[in-house]
């Protein structure tokens, strides 16, 4: 039947008893006008009111049963070329308009659903495990009314397609083509994989994956958003594009995240609260543009794991409460501001062999230093220990240089590389005046610093090194030795390089190339040494 509606666009339809039957499935129209409308619902017992029809939407209801079906729309489907906006193969739905799910109203399509327009959920939609493809041309919002999709993907040869509200899909969201806008602020919550080689335009959502993430064929503009890695082994290749916040919130601590394909580049935060990172061969960067602030946070249940080359760059601060382990020759550590240190803290455990350090520290609490096993210092670094295996060892002795002092006195120990890195470490004297400190890293030009703390006992020896292991580094209380066993000789200036700024050792000063030695101090020039002050001594 045809009927016209009136100026305010009411229209009714007269119907016999007979013409309308329970459950039938009704399809009501626009015809002949430039804007389509479309609206089916399955009929109830006493006719159908307030049947209303939405420009350029297919309006889903029932007004009996629980849902309406992509079966029933294919049952209520008239064929009128350019009115009717919708077809049905099989249960899937191809829409050349949008979808307005009715109020108070079930949509259970049953099959997968192709729509140009618009997606509005005023009532339930239950998903099934098909698929919901946006494929218009030009711009299409998405209102989820707070459920989910199985499948998403939006596959568009050009435009934009806006999230309203939350979106939520349980299974995996693929971006074939076209544009993925998440709006303002609206949380995005993915069970499975996000394949992404359209483009993915984020904000500042909170973005949540049970699955893998490929962006290696298209862009993600993070924008300020927070990725969050769930669920167990996953993989990530960003395909180059960079993230702002990065989350990993694994299952469990043994669960995986792997790095595949291209470098990770994080513009504020890495955390990885529980899972382990295998980053690999590929470069992690995190630049982080807040000034003071963390780039790094690894919780109790974190693990960071490099047995590749891949390097690292930071342009903040390392917090490690689970574990960190590299171990390759390859990786590079380094600021993402040259001479700026990146600090490294915290209770976890660091295990590092083989990686090349540049301006790095270990300041503050726990742990005292970090030992690089047979790694590179390139400088610039602060208690990062790189071990080799030499030792320094010596007697503390009372100012006679015959007696040793009891044990209980405590030695503070400065040492600074020849690569301007340095290093401070404490011990206590043993029986017998003996001291000893283990394992660690020394080349020729190296400068040791070590001083007795006490309050009865003063004393220093500053020697330059060799850089092999010396067993008789003794200390003279109330002198100021001075100890050469470098291949170029020590200099003033070396005596300035090698006292500890920020410890209390006041048993000699340095001023421009002048050296004074403290009130009641001796000054004691070690046999064979070279000392060539180039300045005066006092």
């Amino acid at each position: 039947d045809t009927v016209k509606t009136g100026n305010n666009g009411f229209y009714y339809f007269l119907l016999e008893a007979a013409d309308l039957s329970l459950n039938d499935e009704v399809l009501v129209y626009i015809d002949g006008d430039s804007t389509n409308a479309n609206t089916v619902t399955s009929a109830g017992a006493n006719g159908l009111t307030s049947l209303d029809l939405y420009g350029d939407y297919l309006i889903v209801r029932h007004d009996t049963g629980s849902s309406l079906t992509n079966a029933q729309l294919g049952n209520a489907h008239y064929t009128d070329s350019g009115d009717v906006i919708y077809s049905v193969t099989g249960n899937d739905l191809d829409l050349e308009a949008g979808l307005y799910i009715w109020a108070s109203d079930t949509y259970a399509p049953g099959g997968n659903i192709n729509l140009t327009g618009s997606w509005t959920n005023a009532g339930t939609f239950t998903a099934g495990s098909n698929t919901v493809t946006f494929d218009g041309t030009g711009s299409q919002s998405i209102t989820s009314g707070g459920d989910s999709f199985y499948n998403l993907t939006i596959n568009k040869a050009s435009g934009t397609a806006v999230l309203i509200d939350a979106l939520e899909v349980e299974n995996d969201l693929t971006i074939t083509s076209g544009t993925l806008d998440t709006g303002s602020e609206n949380d995005v919550e993915i069970g499975g994989n996000v394949d992404v080689d359209g483009i993915l335009t984020a904000n500042e959502s909170a973005i949540t994956v049970g699955g893998n993430w490929d962006s290696s064929s298209g862009t993600f503009n993070s924008g300020e958003s927070a990725v969050v890695f769930e669920g167990e082994d996953t993989t990530l290749n960003t395909g180059g594009s960079s993230f702002a916040y990065i989350e990993i919130e694994k299952d469990n601590s043994s669960n995986t995240f792997t790095l595949i394909g291209n470098d990770l580049t994080i513009s504020e935060i890495l955390a990885i609260n529980s899972g382990t990172l295998i980053q690999g061969n590929l470069n992690i960067i995190v630049s982080n543009s807040e000034e003071d602030e963390l780039a790094i946070e690894i919780g109790e249940d974190g693990r960071w794991t490099n047995n590749g080359t891949g390097n690292l760059t930071l342009g903040g601060d390392v917090s490690n409460e689970g574990s960190i382990t590299f171990n390759n020759s390859n990786i590079f550590i380094r600021s993402s501001v040259e001479e700026v240190q990146r600090n490294w803290q915290g209770e976890g455990t660091f295990s590092i062999t083989g990686a090349n350090v540049k301006d790095q520290s270990c300041t503050g609490n726990t742990p005292a230093y970090i030992k690089v096993i047979n790694g590179t210092d390139s400088g610039g670094n602060s208690q990062w220990l790189f071990s080799t295996g030499e030792a320094i060892s010596g007697t503390v002795y009372y100012s006679d240089g015959s007696t040793a002092v009891s044990s209980g006195v405590t030695l503070n120990f400065y040492l600074y590389h020849a690569s301007s890195s340095t290093l401070r470490l404490s011990t206590t004297v043993l029986a017998g005046g003996a001291y000893s400190f283990t394992d660690l890293g020394l080349s020729d030009g190296d400068l040791v610093n070590i001083y007795l703390e006490h309050r009865i006992f003063d004393g220093v020896v500053a020697a330059k090194l060799s850089g092999d292991s010396i067993s008789d580094l003794h200390i003279y209380n109330n002198h100021v030795i001075i100890r050469n066993e470098s291949s170029t000789p020590i200099t003033n200036a070396d005596l300035a390089n090698a006292k500890d700024s920020e410890g209390n050792m006041g048993c000699y000063s340095i001023d421009e190339a002048d050296l004074t030695v403290t009130q009641n101090m001796d000054l004691l020039l070690w046999d064979n040494s070279t000392y060539t002050p180039s300045g005066s001594i006092g």
